[in-house]
């Protein structure tokens, strides 16, 4: 056997986001460029009444996504980034709007947070967005279908043959387990044949102890890697799920029994109605033979045809090597069986990568160059992401799109997936490769002659998805309303879904459909049981091993204090380098941050190393220097006190470079003080004495949210002293 099928860069990288901002340009109140709540290149049009819809679509170039399902006539349609450019957006969309035919046409806007994933480094994986188009073009496909539950409720599982890092954040939740087996008791729990296959299979022990690497949790990550849980990047089918099965000792007889595993288990799903095993739409093998004669492994080969009887597609990864498979040969490859699909890999520009091609053998190109994939996960030094190449990450692309197929929203697709797995599987494929984007260096050389794209392989099955009468309430606006429901069955609901729809009000109703418009809010300082909440943002932007702080007057009783940076490195830093020291009025310091307590040389001078406390080491998603929105809580319930706070700010790289963090705190059952009548009175207690100019005056000069700011100029200095003596002495009445 070969070895895995990659090339590794041995480096890790911190990935700056180069995020397009669009322009906008006033059109009737819309905006033309795309903004971040638009949906990249949908569009909602409404046709005249005595106009053919399908005509329409055809003669302006659009696609429908759902055909036949057109609420209030709306028609939700997309238009092909190659057919038209960016830059003549303005001039494309006056000619639709002024067809006769179009009633209204606007953009297709986002109500939910469904978009661009949170993951600080997934604008860096070319290969779901480039700005020369040659990507999957993930951000249009995921609005639509991210590899989760189908129509009917069944989650399509995409078998990764070799081992992976189940306990890697951006893997873990989306690991298959079958819980029907109970771990470790020796038995056969669930019937199928495998006696404690709960987390994965290895056939060359019999066990579900599955090896871990980084080549197979990077293949892994391409296919399946989580989105929006603010960690590194995302996979081609963000909400698949992933099982594991070993390969052992790399020899063809391991190859076979592993796809038996898989061909078993959608075996036993497939005759238990979704009951029983796992819904494996596809498998992925990113190794193989080099130069091999499939001739000469007709039993392999033959595996292949046996997995599509039961609905499974297999994709795999050619060799990397610039040679034709169809005269010298290659496994698996070379296989000539339906149920198989293979790749090779392209860089960013569209061209073949050092990779093998067979105008007979290779179905597509996709993504196979210069890959941002998870690396092994141990500790948080182990965080940064890796640079990979080879056809080793072309191949579980392809895996991850045929998730994203059997993901669509058609009942009557997911029906047949159940009922006719094998038909379903070739649809699949049929509209994998249909949905190719024509690369002229792949003509001739490959069976598609274009490269892998996600969202015309899925509107490829959307196109075919056939009508089928399903029962239920079909008004719009009901409550229950069926999308796919064409028999209305009278159970229409039109009152349980009222109520207050703002997610920042304290009655919002997380299943109201129509605001009540009774929403409540909370009052100024306070939260919405009536305790005082802290509400500050505060951005620091330090040269490592330097510090800053700020005061603030209030009292803490206790509670919880969330915290919220949005991070930038400098030089390397991690967002775990960026750590706060508070201290309460009576002395007590608290680090807040951090994998350790800080060493003294990190210290202000005002805090002493035997009076630092700890608040616990924060999240292991801190590790990195990859830029993004990171989070903690921390319990504070033993800092309390009335009077004068400080909060340090301190960036505790050892290296050099400038780091920002822009914080956020929201700290429960900390109240302002200093609401007086005069605002000479800094300590807020009522009387402008000492304590009130010592104050100001050893805040002397200081800008930005400063206490002794009296004039609010966001500066403490000569004005402020004269406000403060021109009533020395005297009290200050608070407010009732």
């Amino acid at each position: 056997m070969t070895c895995l099928r990659c090339l590794i860069l041995l480096s890790l990288l911190a990935i700056q986001p180069a995020l397009t901002i669009a322009q906008s340009t006033n059109n009737q109140g819309d905006k033309l460029k795309e903004n971040s709540n638009d949906v990249k290149r949908e569009w909602l049009l409404v046709p005249k009444v005595d106009t053919s819809p399908e005509a329409l679509l055809n003669d302006l170039g659009l696609r429908e996504i759902q055909p036949g399902i057109r609420p209030f006539g709306v028609m939700r349609v997309y238009a092909d980034k190659t057919s038209f450019d960016e830059h003549k957006i303005t001039e494309w969309r006056q000619r639709v709007e002024s067809d006769p035919r179009v009633q209204t046409f606007q953009r297709n806007h986002q109500i939910q947070k469904r978009g661009w994933p949170s993951d600080p480094e997934v604008t860096a994986q070319w290969h779901h967005y480039h700005p020369n188009g040659k990507d999957l073009d993930s951000d249009s496909v995921w609005p639509i279908s991210k590899g989760g539950l189908n129509a009917l409720g069944f989650q399509p599982v995409v078998a990764i043959i070799e081992g992976f890092d189940p306990d890697h954040p951006d893997l873990e939740g989306n690991t298959f387990f079958n819980t029907a087996e109970i771990p470790n008791n020796l038995l056969d729990d669930d019937g199928n044949g495998y006696i404690d296959d709960h987390a994965g299979w290895n056939p060359w022990t019999q066990t579900d102890v599955v090896s871990q690497d980084d080549h197979g949790t990077a293949v892994a990550g391409m296919t399946g890697a989580i989105s929006g849980n603010a960690f590194q990047g995302a996979g081609v089918a963000p909400d698949v799920s992933l099982i594991r099965i070993d390969i052992g000792p790399l020899t063809e007889a391991d190859v076979v029994a592993a796809y038996s595993y898989a061909h078993d288990l959608r075996s036993q799903f497939n005759t238990s109605g979704g009951n029983a095993g796992a819904f494996i739409v596809a498998t992925n093998a990113s190794w193989g033979i080099d130069y091999a004669d499939p001739s000469d492994h007709p039993i392999w080969c033959a595996v292949y045809d046996s997995l599509l009887e039961v609905g499974i597609l297999n994709c795999a990864a050619t060799a990397n090597l610039s040679i034709d498979v169809d005269l010298v040969g290659d496994m698996p490859t070379g296989c000539a069986s339906e149920g198989l699909i293979s790749v090779t890999a392209l860089d960013s520009t569209g061209a073949r990568s050092q990779a093998a091609y067979g105008a007979n053998s290779i179905d597509m190109g996709a993504p196979g160059k210069h890959l941002l994939l998870p690396s092994s996960w141990d500790s948080p030094a182990d965080s940064s992401m890796s640079l990979w190449n080879g056809t080793s990450f072309a191949s579980p692309a392809a895996a991850g799109v045929i998730a994203l197929i059997y993901g669509a929203q058609c009942p009557e697709f997911a029906g047949q997936a159940l009922s006719q797995p094998a038909a379903a599987a070739l649809r699949a494929k049929e509209a994998l490769l249909n949905g190719t984007v024509n690369e002229p260096n792949l003509n001739g050389i490959t069976t598609s002659g274009g490269r892998l794209h996600s969202m015309n392989a899925v509107l490829a099955l959307m196109e075919t998805c056939a009508d089928i009468d399903t029962v239920g309430c079909t008004v719009p606006g009901a409550c229950n309303f069926n999308w796919f429901a064409s028999i209305d069955d009278g159970s229409c609901d039109t009152s349980t879904c009222i109520g207050c729809t703002d997610l920042t009000a304290c009655n919002f109703a997380p299943l109201a459909l129509q605001n009540d418009g009774h929403c409540a809010y909370p009052a100024l300082g306070l939260n919405c049981e009536g305790q005082c909440l802290w509400n500050q943002s505060r951005t620091a932007s330090l040269e490592a091993g330097t510090h800053e702080f700020m005061v603030f007057s209030g009292e803490a009783n206790g509670g919880d204090l969330e915290l919220s940076m949005t991070f930038n490195s400098g030089g390397g830093a991690w967002a775990a380098d960026q750590v706060l020291i508070l201290v309460s009025p009576d002395g007590t310091a608290r680090q807040l941050g951090g994998f350790s307590l800080l060493s003294e040389s990190l210290l202000p001078g005002s805090i002493q190393a035997d009076q630092l406390q700890w608040s616990g080491s924060i999240p292991f998603s801190w590790g990195t220097n990859a830029p993004g929105n990171f989070t903690a809580s921390f319990d504070l319930s033993d800092m309390t006190g009335s009077g004068i706070w400080r909060c340090y700010f301190i960036n505790a790289f050892s290296g050099n470079g400038v780091s920002t963090a822009d914080w956020n705190f929201l700290w429960n059952d900390w109240c302002a003080l200093g609401l007086t009548s005069c605002p000479q009175d800094v300590d807020g207690n009522s009387f402008v004495t000492s304590v009130d100019l010592l104050w100001l005056l050893s805040n002397w000069g200081c800008e930005d949210l400063c206490i002794g700011d009296i004039d609010m100029n966001n500066q403490v200095g000569a004005a402020d002293l004269i406000l403060l003596l021109s009533i020395f002495g005297e009290g200050c009445q608070n407010f009732d």
